[in-house]
């Protein structure tokens, strides 16, 4: 009897991880971490990233770096703009993990 009932146990916790990760059909989302330079090779801090297509706002940070994290069956364009800086768009397609943004001064 007592078998029975851990056997119960056992199936019953199968059964609620069964239904509470159903519907949990999330895509995977690529991480790129990037770094926002300028012609000479310098750190651009504080650089305005946004994603064109959702509005998402992010900021390099002091070393110019930024980690961007996307569905990867979709193409974003990336616009990277900051003071004394040409804008700069990028489709998402087209950054790797380590990407070099390099921005053009005005």
């Amino acid at each position: 009897m007592k078998k029975a009932k851990i056997f119960l146990l056992f199936l019953a916790f199968i059964f609620s991880t069964a239904f509470l990760n159903a519907g949990n059909d999330k895509p995977s989302l690529r991480t790129i971490k990037a770094k926002v330079i300028n012609k000479h090779g310098e750190s651009v801090a504080g650089a305005e990233i946004k994603i064109v297509e959702t509005g998402e706002l992010l900021y390099a940070d002091l070393d110019g770096e930024f980690n961007l994290q996307l569905d990867p069956n979709k193409n974003l364009t990336v616009q990277i703009n900051t003071i004394g800086f040409e804008p700069l768009m990028v489709s998402s397609n087209k950054l790797t993990y380590f990407a070099e943004l390099t921005l053009k001064e005005l």
